[in-house]
């Protein structure tokens, strides 16, 4: 499976797109891996970790992050069971919040 890192890294024009169009592929990512019935925690982790870091580069407020990331994810979170899907959405949120810490 390619993840955001693997894909923003070799798009010619990285650079060049606008930091709200890095964070939406970030949340881009993270939508995936968790669509993906047997892609690893580790692989979740790595792209919720990166959208709280970018999150936190374009100065977006912590709870403003945490409320879009939440937002983002609860569409694709529905379709796990109830207790899987209240714990998944812990983990997202705890990522998110290591990434815009840069504590990961």
């Amino acid at each position: 499976m390619e993840t955001w890192s693997d894909s923003a890294s070799t798009e010619s024009g990285a650079g060049r797109r606008s930091a709200g169009d890095r964070l939406h592929a970030a949340l881009d990512a993270v939508l995936q891996a968790l669509g993906t019935p047997a892609a690893p925690l580790d692989i979740l982790r790595r792209v919720v970790v990166r959208y709280g870091a970018l999150a936190h580069e374009q100065a977006v407020q912590l709870e403003d992050m945490l409320a879009a990331l939440t937002r983002g994810v609860r569409g694709v979170l529905a379709s796990h069971p109830t207790t899987a899907e209240a714990e998944l959405l812990a983990f997202v949120q705890w990522w998110a919040v290591h990434g815009y810490h840069r504590a990961d």
